[in-house]
């Protein structure tokens, strides 16, 4: 049987919400005039100002990218030439940024449900040995972050949060951003607050934050520290001006992004061999950024690549999260000193796929997906 719907218009994945040419004009226009384009101007600053009372944390320091804000944090933490535990599962610039500090790595699973750190699988681990921990909140959900961030201060190691994908996230009641030794957000056009390109890092440690505000460039800082190195960080006031409009629209934009994970949930409660990741139970408020799936091969009919093959060649543009992990990738080999068994994360990344969610996608849109997710074991058997 063929499919009915048919339709060339390409989904992607990621948030990518946008921004009315006018408002942006408006926001901008200032810019201009005051001929500040970077280098912690007013726009930059505002944000820094609402990120931290959104967030209900007492610094919130703007950089470019969330790989460069790892790095700060690290840096101004002074993990340099040491090692660091963090889950083999997870997007390529958590592992990147350990490197940048000449750092050996300690891998460790995640689990089977949520695919984040378990406290179980955190102590079966050789982590014990590493010099600090980096643990990531993944696809819109958290991790049991009390547990782990008890776990580091146990060993008396430094923490560091890769939020990335969790901003507007709450745990047990409570917006993330002071977590651990630091966090760190992302603000890529695919995330829930967009500025294009762009991040923070955030902390309640005054001590640490002017240490990372002297390390992103010597704008902006509140207080002169000595420091091993510096880099530029530097946050535009364009990113700012995006950043800001997304900002006002984030509960919205969350709410929209429900409401979509809702209809795929009905779609998928109808499909044999598909299954929607749950948001772990302690995570009181997801921002539903992403919308994963696993995909059980002899139960489904097909793959989890063919599955995706299948979805591209309709302009579905979904993507394998993630289907290399950092301990099978080649510059993280000779890093991985002590190797810990990882089955849960090689099962996820064989198993996983993202769909499309978010600014670009409509009611519609989900309905043609799941009409390509019912017809593709027929479609692939069939031709």
């Amino acid at each position: 049987m063929k499919m009915k719907r048919k339709d060339t218009k390409s989904l992607p994945v990621g948030q990518i919400y946008g921004i009315p040419l006018d408002d942006y004009i408006k926001i901008t226009s200032n810019i201009f005039d005051r001929e500040w384009y970077t280098n912690h101007g007013q726009l930059t600053s505002v944000l820094e100002q609402k990120v931290c009372k959104y967030l209900n944390v007492r610094n919130a320091i703007a950089v470019t990218n969330a790989t460069l804000g790892l790095i700060i944090a690290l840096e101004a933490l002074g993990i340099r030439n040491k090692s660091i535990a963090l889950p083999s599962f997870t997007f390529i610039a958590s592992g990147l940024a350990c490197l940048a500090g000449n750092n050996n790595l300690r891998f460790i699973d995640v689990s089977r449900q949520h695919g984040m750190l378990d406290i179980d699988l955190l102590n079966e681990s050789y982590a014990t040995e590493a010099s600090a921990l980096m643990a990531v909140n993944l696809w819109g959900g958290t991790a049991d972050i009390n547990e782990i961030d008890n776990w580091a201060l146990s060993r008396g190691i430094p923490l560091v949060w890769d939020s990335s994908q969790a901003f507007g996230c709450q745990y047990r009641g409570n917006r993330l951003g002071r977590n651990g030794s630091v966090e760190v957000f992302s603000f890529h056009a695919t995330k829930v607050l967009n500025s294009a390109e762009g991040g923070c890092i955030t902390t309640d440690n005054d001590e640490l934050a002017h240490k990372m505000r002297n390390i992103r460039s010597s704008y902006g800082v509140t207080e002169l520290k000595n420091v091993y190195r510096t880099c530029n960080g530097r946050f535009s006031e364009f990113q700012a001006a995006l950043a800001l409009y997304s900002l006002a629209k984030i509960d919205e934009r969350i709410n929209a992004n429900d409401t979509q994970r809702m209809q795929y949930a009905r779609i998928l409660s109808q499909i044999p061999g598909l299954k929607l990741v749950q948001i772990p139970s302690h995570t009181s408020k997801s921002n539903f950024s992403s919308l994963v799936i696993k995909v059980n091969h002899r139960e489904y009919g097909a793959s989890r690549d063919v599955l995706r093959k299948f979805l591209w060649k309709n302009n579905v543009f979904a993507k394998k999260y993630f289907s290399i992990p950092l301990h099978e990738q080649k510059q993280f080999l000779n890093r991985d000193l002590i190797r810990n068994p990882l089955p849960n994360t090689e099962t996820l990344s064989q198993s996983c796929i993202s769909l499309p969610i978010g600014g670009l996608i409509t009611n519609d849109d989900i309905e043609r997906v799941g009409d390509l997710l019912r017809n593709c074991p027929r479609e692939i058997q069939y031709g």
